[in-house]
Formats: C-alpha cells, sequence, structure tokens
C-alpha cells in the first residue's frame, strides 16, 4: 500500500476509519476476495480432519458420505456428487472476476 495515498487522506481531513474504508479497502478487496474463495475450496475439501476427529457417521460432512456410497448405486453417487459441487462452483462463477484480479495484484509491489 503506497504510503502517498493514506497522506493525501490525512491531507484531506480522513480519520482512520474512513481512511480504511475509503482508501485501503477499494485497493486490497480483489485480494480478500481471492483468499476467501481459496480459503473456502480448501476447507470444503478438508476430509482428513472429518475421518479423525468425528466418529459419529451421522455428523460426518458430506464428502466422507460420497466415498461410502460411491461403491453402490451410481446414479445416486452421482447426483450427491453434482450436489456437493453446486456451492463452490457457483461462489468460484460468481466471484471469477475478484479472483482473477486478486491473482493478478499478489505479485504487484506499491
Amino acid at each position: 500500500m503506497p504510503d502517498a495515498y493514506i497522506e493525501a487522506a490525512k491531507m484531506d481531513g480522513a480519520g482512520h476509519g474512513k481512511i480504511f474504508l475509503w482508501v485501503i479497502l477499494p485497493m486490497v478487496k480483489h485480494g480478500i476476495a481471492a483468499v476467501a474463495m481459496l480459503t473456502l475450496l480448501d476447507y470444503w475439501n478438508l476430509v482428513d480432519q472429518a475421518v479423525i476427529f468425528i466418529q459419529d457417521s451421522e455428523a460426518q460432512p458430506l464428502s466422507i458420505f460420497l466415498a461410502k456410497i460411491n461403491s453402490g448405486e451410481l446414479g445416486i453417487a452421482f447426483a450427491g456428487s453434482c450436489f456437493y459441487a453446486l456451492p463452490v462452483l457457483l461462489v468460484l462463477l460468481y466471484g471469477q472476476e475478484y479472483l482473477k484480479n486478486g491473482i493478478a495484484i499478489t505479485g504487484l509491489k506499491g
């Protein structure tokens, strides 16, 4: 974050809250959105902690359940897989511009 933007906002009479909300946050919103989407994708596919910590088969996440029903009826397994992938797919499709811009600006230096 270039100091010139913050100094200019201070000269205009903005306090710390206004500087954060109106100067810093709009500049980093793509990066924050990219990190949030990639973190959601990582935690959505988290399997090993559920296997280790959750002993009750009723409380295990859908990813563990899909592995168990995969050997049975393939149509049900396919439908479950589609419903499992749908929320993350919608989030990534909705936020693809944020993700693209957030990844693109990570290497830039201010």
